[in-house]
């Protein structure tokens, strides 16, 4: 929705915008990014650099995503099938 809401300058490249549009282009295409990201279903850099276009909050909280996902989901998941 950050990305949604500010608009990007004219500056980038068109192609870069159309794959963040395709990535983060609505909700339901967010979330499955997300879900990409945190099961490698992509690799979370390929996106980074397309919300860099956005701002810096917005990498900023992407990779506060990503930190979490790995470290405490994934560890809380893991712990439970070990036990």
């Amino acid at each position: 929705i950050l990305w949604q809401k500010r608009g990007l300058d004219s500056n980038h490249d068109t192609a870069d915008v159309e794959e963040l549009k395709a990535a983060f282009g609505g909700i339901d295409k967010a979330a499955v990014t997300l879900i990409q990201t945190m099961l490698s279903g992509q690799s979370w850099s390929v996106f980074s650099r397309h919300l860099q276009m956005v701002g810096f909050w917005a990498t900023f909280l992407f990779y506060g995503y990503v930190f979490f996902a790995m470290l405490a989901v994934l560890n809380v998941v893991t712990g439970v099938f070990v036990d």
